[in-house]
């Protein structure tokens, strides 16, 4: 029975709790003390852990509505981003608003390389050096520029959220009056 109870258990060999001496009593009480503990730390162990995967699921059940709903808000906005704006088979196609993309970039070369020869001839040194992304995009929104909306708007709808929130809680919440219309009652009901 100590071998298939510890090897169930494997937390320690059945001889861990033998005696040098030979005292029969005292081992079987050491060893059905030492195999209490264990169920007992056992079943407590068991009971936390249903105990905390119950809480995680209510908290997760509590806000599924709110995480769904960012989650469609995001893919809504996915929906904004410039990029291909027809079905599978018909993006192929050369669309009008990539070849206006295209002019858009041949124009902002044909600027910036204008721009550059002015600069270079009213230029003491004469040398100019390239800003870090001048011709990223060529007519697109730059990728930071996207990325600074994304975050505004992200800081709007958080910003929204916990005003809601907050506000949610003060209405929701016993307030001064409340207490204090309730310390009237109780005065006037003693005096009656």
């Amino acid at each position: 029975f100590a071998t298939l109870f510890w090897s169930l258990f494997g937390i320690s060999s059945p001889k861990s709790t033998n005696l040098s001496e030979d005292h029969q009593f005292i081992e079987a009480v050491g060893q059905g003390l030492f195999m209490a503990y264990h169920v007992m730390s056992i079943i407590v162990l068991m009971n936390m852990l249903i105990a905390m995967m119950s809480s995680s699921f209510q908290q997760i059940e509590d806000h599924a509505d709110q995480e769904w709903k960012f989650a469609r808000s995001k893919l809504w906005m996915s929906y904004f981003d410039p990029g291909s704006t027809l079905p599978a088979p018909f993006n192929l196609i050369i669309s009008p608003k990539s070849v206006m993309y295209f002019f858009c970039g041949i124009r902002d070369i044909f600027l910036y390389l204008y721009s550059r020869g002015r600069n270079r001839r009213s230029s003491k040194k004469g040398s100019l050096v390239m800003e870090k992304g001048a011709l990223q995009g060529f007519g697109r929104p730059s990728i930071s520029r996207q990325n600074c909306k994304y975050a505004e708007i992200m800081q709007r709808l958080v910003s929204r959220f916990i005003h809601q929130k907050k506000k949610q809680l003060r209405e929701d919440g016993v307030n001064a009056d409340d207490l204090l219309e309730i310390k009237q009652d109780i005065s006037s009901l003693r005096y009656e």
